[in-house]
C-alpha cells in the first residue's frame, strides 16, 4: 500500500494493481481587492482556499479490476459525503480530510455482453473543513 482514502487503498500486488498518475494538487489564498479612489486597488490576504487533489485513474479488467464496481464504489462513497484524510507514503495530504467533488469517466471498453472492461478517468477531491472549524 502506498497510499489511501478511507476504504480505497492505492496498491500494486501480483494480483491487482489499483494505482493512478498524474496527481495534482491545488493549494490557494485569497488576496481580494479593494478599490481605492485615485490610486491602485488595495489587496488584503484573507485566508486559504480549500486544497484540491485531482488524480486520473485506469480500471481495467486485465490489471485485476471489474471497472463498474470500482466506479460504483467511487460514486456511491461521493453521494454519501464521505470524508476521510488523503494519505500517500504514510502522511496525510494537508490538514484536513478531503472529499470526492467530481468524477468524469471516460468508458472505453466493453465485452460481447455490454459489460464493461476499461475505464479511465479522473477523480477530484476537495478538502473538507467541519462548520465552525477555521482549518
Amino acid at each position: 500500500m502506498f497510499g489511501s482514502w478511507g476504504p480505497i487503498v492505492f496498491q500494486m500486488s501480483s494480483r491487482c494493481i489499483y494505482s493512478f498518475s498524474n496527481m495534482q494538487r491545488t493549494v490557494g489564498y485569497r488576496h481580494p481587492s479593494m478599490e481605492i479612489v485615485g490610486g491602485k486597488p488595495a489587496s488584503q490576504y484573507t485566508g486559504e482556499e480549500l486544497e484540491e487533489v485531482t488524480l486520473e485513474l485506469h480500471f481495467a479488467a486485465e490489471l485485476g479490476h471489474n471497472p463498474r464496481v470500482e466506479v460504483d464504489r467511487l460514486e456511491s462513497l461521493a453521494r454519501k459525503g464521505y470524508t476521510a484524510p488523503l494519505i500517500f507514503g504514510g502522511r496525510p495530504v494537508g490538514r484536513n480530510e478531503f472529499e470526492i467533488t467530481k468524477l468524469p469517466q471516460e468508458w472505453l471498453r466493453f465485452d460481447h455482453w455490454g459489460k464493461l472492461k476499461e475505464l479511465k478517468g479522473t477523480v477530484t477531491f476537495q478538502e473538507f473543513v467541519p462548520r465552525g472549524r477555521l482549518s
